[in-house]
This record gives C-alpha cells, sequence and structure tokens, in this order.
C-alpha cells in the first residue's frame, strides 16, 4: 500500500493549502506497475508529509527534492512539491514540478488534478478543464477532479450543464452532505430556469 502511496500521492480538492494537506500522500487509486521502495525513502517522503501537515513548506520540498533524487520513478514528491510551492504563492515554480510529475506518471490523477488547480490559478481556463478531464480519464470516481471540474465550469466558464453534472459526480461519490455544493446546485437550478 506504501508503494502505491509513494507513486500516486496527492489528491486535491479544491485549491486550498488546508483541503491539499487533508488529501496529500492519499491513494485512492491503484497504480499500474508497483514497485519496491527503500525504506528510508519511504520514511523520509512521511516526514515531508508531516512537515507539510504542520505548514512547514520550504522544509517540505527539500525533503521531497532528497525523496525524488534518490528515487526518480515516484511521481508523487513532484505533486507533493507542487502542492508546497502552490501554497507559498510560487506558481511558476509549482506549474514546473507538476510537469516532472506527469513526465514520470502519466497515469496520476492526482498530478492532472493539481495541474488543472495551478492552469486555473493562472487564468488558463481551456488548460485546466483538460487536466481536470485527464485526471478523470484516469480515475472517473476521483470525486476532488469532478468537484475541481465543477468549480471550473460553474465559476469560470459559465458552463452551466458541465457544472451540474460534476457536482452530482461528486456527491454521488459520498459527498452528498456537503452543504456548500447543495447550495451551489441550487443556485444552478435557479440560474438555468
Amino acid at each position: 500500500m506504501l508503494v502505491l502511496w509513494l507513486m500516486a500521492c496527492s489528491g486535491v480538492p479544491v485549491s486550498t493549502p488546508k483541503a491539499d494537506k487533508a488529501e496529500a500522500g492519499k491513494t485512492e487509486v491503484p497504480v499500474a506497475g508497483s514497485f519496491k521502495v527503500n525504506a528510508a525513502v519511504q520514511k523520509e517522503y512521511t516526514v515531508a508529509l508531516e512537515y507539510m501537515q504542520a505548514q512547514r513548506y520550504p522544509e517540505a520540498i527539500q525533503l521531497f527534492k532528497k525523496v525524488a533524487q534518490k528515487d526518480s520513478r515516484l511521481s508523487g514528491p513532484w505533486v507533493n512539491m507542487s502542492i508546497a510551492y502552490r501554497t507559498l504563492g510560487e506558481l511558476e515554480k509549482a506549474d514546473e514540478v507538476i510537469e516532472k510529475a506527469i513526465k514520470i506518471n502519466p497515469k496520476n490523477p492526482y498530478a492532472y488534478n493539481q495541474a488543472g488547480i495551478i492552469k486555473r490559478e493562472q487564468g488558463e481556463f481551456s488548460e485546466a478543464m483538460s487536466m481536470y478531464q485527464k485526471a478523470l480519464a484516469e480515475y472517473p470516481d476521483y470525486a476532488s477532479a469532478h468537484l475541481n471540474l465543477a468549480i471550473l465550469c460553474d465559476l469560470y466558464l459559465q458552463k452551466i450543464v458541465c457544472a451540474k453534472e460534476h457536482y452530482q459526480a461528486y456527491q454521488t461519490l459520498g459527498n452528498d452532505n456537503n452543504k456548500q455544493v447543495v447550495a451551489w446546485l441550487s443556485d444552478l437550478e435557479r440560474r438555468s430556469k
């Protein structure tokens, strides 16, 4: 399980640091081609995640860099570095390292989701949509990608049908008690009449 965690780590529900930290390191999706990871690398990765939780982003970045140097097969350290850089307001660096994560593992839905958030924050809305769609192509039940795509369609692109579809998918995946999403859906219903 830890092997998958290292490879596919980090989903990002919405573009808030709190949400990023809540999902950092999660494994929700199986990753093809699992491999054994050195115990020392696993330990350093765990410590880096603890730094993220403690909002010690510069230290987390440095440790994720060490992990990535020690095992170049891992995309997770790059995803988490991207989250840290984005949280620090360094979007160019966040974008640069998320591209490395995608290059290492082009099947990592968490990397695509993070890339979508970065693109949205950079005002590149069509690119953001493409990244969220790639995340969902790899993992159709990825609730956070559905939510991010719904928000993009709703608030930035004014695509009511798209927004409604993805808010509902998010709810179907076990988030039907999210009061904010319920309110957004109600607003969409009102606007579509």
